[in-house]
């Protein structure tokens, strides 16, 4: 009978100390890696310095094998797509903003759908535009990258801008020829 006891005890001993472990283990959940915070961050990184041309975080973050769908309705791989992200030309500048960021996280998959609100300052005049964009992000080899991503443009009217005679050489408002004169006289 001492010999059961000593058996149940045992057993009883092993199992308490292996509890904690196994408790752990179970209420462990696969971690996903990556957090709409973090993917709202990425994606504002991509767009921090557009303007002034910064490839760096395009090569870092796009996969080599992605599809990128842009609001002109070009299909461009990563090497199109990176060749494309130059400089605004000198004196313009510009910023996008990454706002109502929306996400959905799976294992090795990311969904991240945002707006964008570009300002951006073109021969002295300032311009806003907005877009909408839907990136496909995914975990390879320990690497969140986007593998696919889609860019639309809200079309809305623009802003009335006023026109700095001083900037325009001629301007014609219609098929005639006409001397710059001319066309300043029409302010």
């Amino acid at each position: 009978m001492q010999k059961w006891i000593r058996g149940c005890a045992f057993f009883l001993g092993g199992l308490l100390a292996i509890a904690p472990t196994l408790l752990t283990l179970t209420a462990c959940k696969a971690k996903n890696g990556i957090t709409h915070d973090e993917l709202v961050r990425r994606t504002q990184e991509l767009f921090k310095n557009l303007a002034a041309g910064d490839q760096t975080p395009w090569k870092k973050y796009l996969a080599d094998d992605c599809m990128y769908f842009d609001e002109k309705g070009r299909n461009m791989n990563k090497a199109a797509l990176v060749a494309d992200i130059t400089p605004l030309p000198t004196g313009d500048s510009g910023t996008i903003k990454v706002v109502k960021p929306q996400s959905h996280i799976e294992r090795n998959v990311a969904i991240l759908s945002y707006d964008m609100d570009e300002t951006e300052s073109v021969f002295g005049q300032d311009m806003t535009a907005r877009y909408h964009a839907t990136d496909s992000w995914m975990r390879r080899n320990g690497q969140w990258q986007i593998v696919a991503g889609q860019v639309l443009r809200y079309y809305e009217d623009p802003a009335p801008g006023k026109v700095n005679g001083t900037k325009i050489s001629w301007v014609c408002w219609n098929l005639r020829a006409c001397s710059w004169k001319q066309a300043h006289d029409f302010g």
